[in-house]
């Protein structure tokens, strides 16, 4: 996962809560580690505009409410972004349906 991140890598401010709770529960030791990476990762805040872009986020009746946020973020970013990366199937398959690039590594 290192490899893929670098300076041009940002991401919404809620990959941070998710990030941290789920390595809390699968390995605790790792967490150290996980908050050194997320540390070189832009975080783009979460505000009024990217919550109506949220809001507004209708692809398909999959789309969880916090991958709406994550790809508010995107839409709404000051910085032109190249795509978005993400393992989650659904949440990939709505970004295609959005006219979002899809670039997780295989």
């Amino acid at each position: 996962m290192r490899n893929i991140f670098d300076d041009r890598c940002l991401t919404s401010v809620i990959s941070r809560i998710e990030v941290v709770r789920n390595i809390r529960r699968i390995d605790p030791l790792a967490l150290t580690s996980a908050q050194n990476i997320l540390s070189r990762i832009s975080m783009l805040p979460m505000n009024d505009v990217v919550l109506r872009t949220a809001e507004t986020i209708t692809a398909t009746a999959s789309l969880k409410s916090l991958d709406c946020i994550h790809i508010a973020s995107m839409i709404t970013s000051a910085t032109p972004l190249l795509g978005i990366i993400t393992y989650d199937k659904a949440m990939a398959a709505n970004a295609e349906v959005l006219g979002i690039k899809v670039l997780s590594p295989k």
